[in-house]
């Protein structure tokens, strides 16, 4: 057998378990996001937090609660959950929200009842919805306002 050959041969030997590893451990983002539905909700409905609120003149989804808000550079990223079991409701009451807020619906996406998404802006604010499921009974809200 020659090096190349031998090489090759390892080489193959090596990935093989690697990939066995990888498909047990793994799923689709839609799989555990579907997971996420029927998950505990221990340890995951933290409490609110002040400065994760939505700016002034945001409209704020009733039962809202804002426990995180990450920034990079302008963008700011506030994270919320409410009551709730279908992502596309929850998100087109927001979206219904920010309508009569003024803001102009750019656009939708959803993927069945695992996440429901819409982009938005207004004279002060834009950016973006993402509605997922949290724990059971529960939805994560992410707002994404880049100004």
């Amino acid at each position: 057998m020659t090096h190349a050959v031998r090489q090759r041969v390892l080489a193959t030997v090596a990935v093989v378990p690697l990939l066995a590893l990888a498909a047990a451990c793994g799923g689709s983002d839609e799989d555990k996001e579907a997971g996420a539905a029927t998950a505990s909700c221990t340890g995951k409905l933290l409490p609110a937090k002040a400065n994760a609120a939505l700016p002034t003149g945001f409209p704020v989804p009733s039962g809202a609660v804002f426990y995180q808000l990450s920034t990079v550079g302008q963008t700011q990223v506030h994270f919320a959950y409410v009551r709730g079991d279908n992502v596309v409701t929850t998100r087109d009451a927001i979206k219904s929200q920010l309508s009569n807020a003024g803001f102009t619906i750019n656009g939708t996406d959803q993927e069945d009842n695992t996440e429901a998404e819409l982009d938005a802006d207004s004279s002060s604010h834009g950016g973006t919805l993402q509605v997922i499921h949290l724990c059971n009974g529960y939805l994560r809200l992410r707002f994404t306002l880049d100004h």
